[in-house]
């Protein structure tokens, strides 16, 4: 498992977050295979599958057997993460995510798969010399979504009800914007294929894209009851993460820095 989530819709802008944090930790995958659900048909998705040199294949019509493995998965969720929550309840969606993380990264992927005989993570490992690594900061550029609009006059455009203020010079023109959808305060400007100014905000009356839905505030509510291997999961996990973390050299790639500044 690449990546995953709970979310509080089965929408694009959780789609889009899902994968861009799977490219992250696991890299680029030369296909992705989907359903025929109307967010793998967006637009937003189709230019950044293009983007990043990924072949897009989609699932036949009522081909259920194409989506064995990942209705498995849930199964397996549903049978063996879920039950463990009535002893560590989640207070919050984040937190709920941190715990599934664990259960992931620490529980699942090593379970001896009974088709290959071996755990997610050794089979995973086997191909690590062929992973696709990607650039993060132009991963973060490529997953902005994408706008047309038309400036007025006085070199002003609209967005979500939000009202910016752009270069002069675009007075009149056609303009695309790029923009985070969980963070409309700032939004890139792009004309003719160059980058502008970012567009400063003169009436901020939205914050985020409307089809961001708001996250609850308790989306697990069970009664705790004794001891929790999610609690022991966390804690594996977060001490794995803290030794990764001490093994990379900080002050080395400062002074690579400085090296840099100083050449």
């Amino acid at each position: 498992m690449t990546h995953g989530s709970f979310y509080p819709a089965e929408d694009l802008p959780s789609l889009l977050d899902c994968l861009k944090k799977a490219i992250l930790k696991r890299g680029l995958p030369a296909r992705v295979y989907c359903d025929n659900g109307a967010i793998y048909g967006s637009r937003q998705f189709a230019r950044i599958m293009a983007e990043l040199g990924i072949h897009h294949i989609s699932a036949r019509p009522y081909a259920s057997e194409g989506k064995g493995k990942i209705e498995r998965f849930w199964q397996v969720v549903a049978s063996s993460f879920v039950p463990e929550l009535t002893a560590r309840r989640a207070e919050t969606i984040e937190e709920l995510n941190v715990l599934f993380g664990a259960w992931l990264e620490q529980g699942y992927h090593h379970w001896v798969n009974r088709e290959t005989g071996e755990t997610p993570a050794a089979r995973f490992a086997r191909g690590v010399a062929d992973i696709r690594l990607a650039d993060p900061l132009r991963l973060a550029e490529v997953f902005l979504w994408q706008e047309p609009r038309d400036a007025d006059r006085t070199g002003r455009v609209s967005l979500q009800g939000n009202h910016y203020e752009i270069d002069p010079r675009l007075a009149g023109r056609k303009v695309n914007l790029r923009f985070d959808p969980f963070d409309l305060a700032t939004v890139q400007v792009w004309a003719d294929g160059r980058r502008f100014d970012d567009a400063r905000v003169h009436e901020l009356v939205r914050e985020h894209d409307q089809r961001v839905k708001p996250r609850p505030g308790s989306p697990v509510a069970l009664p705790a009851t004794g001891l929790s291997y999610l609690d022991l999961l966390l804690r594996k996990h977060e001490a794995e993460a803290r030794t990764a973390l001490g093994r990379v050299a900080f002050r080395h790639a400062r002074q690579g820095e400085e090296d840099k500044t100083d050449v």
